[in-house]
């Protein structure tokens, strides 16, 4: 059971930097469905370039541009040319994988070149790992910034209303292409540490769906950070239940069921809250998600 704890603290910390940058850009009205697409080419990059260079560093940050570079072509097709989130997202999807799949190839079988020893903290027997704090550290830093500081009011108001916030004078363009970045910069981190830690090998479907589970996890978490560590507990701790259930006695449960149940649960949430009109206006659904909005439209209105 220790060693299932410290595999969920580990899913965790995935699952968590991944759906902070996937929320920061909700936040501002941009629906990203390409982060599957971003996550694997992310994992991709990393393992490549440390396979070739064996430098972690070089390789995080090798990583970070490139997913960057991807992101940013979403936030220009999406802000300046209007093109629909849903449609680029997919197409953003089918670009990441089958870059990573197409070129991973020569990866498959070839283990990673450096050590996965990671830092951690023993409190009675449990093993606290050091990026699962500043993970942590990381939520409440990231709730601070989006209901306490003037950046994160600009961020909500473009995300409730982006034609208020024009007139307002808030620089809707330029804070989305921050947040596009931001977005970049933990998904990428996510993926790296997913690869490293988590796989610690490349095959074809290694991120097995990771990218959709952390885009549902920030809807799933009512665009909160901190509700996202409470939900990365709950997928991580579902996601486990094949390794929990033979350890309580039940062996006749199917382990394909167990892979699904983290989204059949995620969706049938997200079912509800999107049918219950009353939540939807309690919760600050940012209205302006998957929108697109330009100042010459017709009285402002947003589509």
């Amino acid at each position: 059971m220790i060693t299932i704890i410290d595999m969920m603290f580990t899913y965790s910390t995935v699952l968590i930097v991944a759906s902070l940058g996937c929320l920061i850009n909700q936040r501002v009205g941009l629906l990203n469905i390409g982060i599957e697409g971003l996550f694997t080419l992310a994992a991709f990059t990393t393992y490549y370039t440390l396979y070739i260079t064996k430098n972690l560093i070089l390789s995080i940050l090798f990583s970070i541009v490139i997913t960057i570079t991807i992101n940013l072509l979403f936030a220009f097709l999406v802000i300046e040319l209007r093109l629909n989130h849903i449609v680029t997202g997919m197409a953003i999807t089918f670009i990441g994988i089958g870059i990573s799949y197409t070129l991973g190839s020569i990866l498959i079988g070839k283990p990673l070149p450096i050590s996965t020893i990671e830092y951690s903290i023993i409190i009675d027997g449990f093993k606290i790992r050091i990026s699962h704090i500043l993970t942590i550290i990381l939520a409440i830093c990231l709730w601070y910034i989006i209901f306490k500081t003037k950046f994160g009011y600009y961020i909500r108001a473009i995300g409730e209303d982006p034609y208020v916030a024009d007139l307002m004078g808030i620089p809707i363009k330029r804070i989305r292409y921050i947040t596009t970045i931001i977005e970049a910069i933990l998904v990428s981190l996510s993926a790296t540490y997913f690869i490293i830690y988590v796989m610690g090998y490349w095959t074809d479907g290694v991120t097995m769906g990771w990218g959709w589970l952390a885009i549902i996890l920030a809807m799933f978490s009512l665009w909160n950070p901190i509700y996202v560590i409470l939900g990365s507990y709950l997928i991580a701790g579902i996601s486990l239940l094949r390794f929990v259930l033979p350890v309580i006695g039940i062996k006749q449960f199917s382990t394909h069921l167990t892979y699904a149940i983290p989204y059949i649960v995620t969706i049938i949430v997200l079912a509800i809250i999107s049918r219950i009109e009353m939540i939807k206006k309690r919760l600050g659904i940012p209205k302006s998600l998957a929108k697109t909005y330009s100042r010459e439209e017709k009285g402002g209105e947003y589509v």
